[in-house]
């Protein structure tokens, strides 16, 4: 079957496109609600630079084990686990009431 013809293309553009939209609004989210962290969770600036620092982090160091993993198996696989974790690192944040677990929330989104 030709890839160009196939009736899903369109559901799987727009579901690759919808998460990526979603990491890319949670990469900018501690910048525009830092006061509302702090006064919420009760951190210093320190704590949320360093909560926003994490994705840089973690982005650049799996960069070449993550796209030596991706030849090899594939960027389906990666696409849905990403997606899966992505999802669970937002819920994960919006419901967390220590900084541990926006910390932790941001390690697991920034996995993929």
């Amino acid at each position: 079957m030709d890839k160009q013809q196939h009736k899903y293309r369109w559901i799987v553009f727009v579901a690759v496109l919808f998460t990526y939209l979603l990491m890319a609004s949670q990469r900018t989210a501690p910048g525009l609600i830092t006061d509302q962290l702090m006064e919420d969770f009760g951190v210093t600036a320190s704590t949320i630079g360093l909560l926003t620092s994490i994705q840089f982090f973690v982005y650049t160091s799996l960069q070449i084990p993550m796209g030596i993993l991706a030849d090899r198996f594939g960027p389906n696989l990666f696409l849905i686990i990403g997606a899966t974790l992505t999802g669970i690192g937002t819920i994960l944040y919006s419901l967390g009431t220590h900084e541990f677990i926006l910390f932790f929330s941001f390690l697991e989104y920034l996995l993929v």
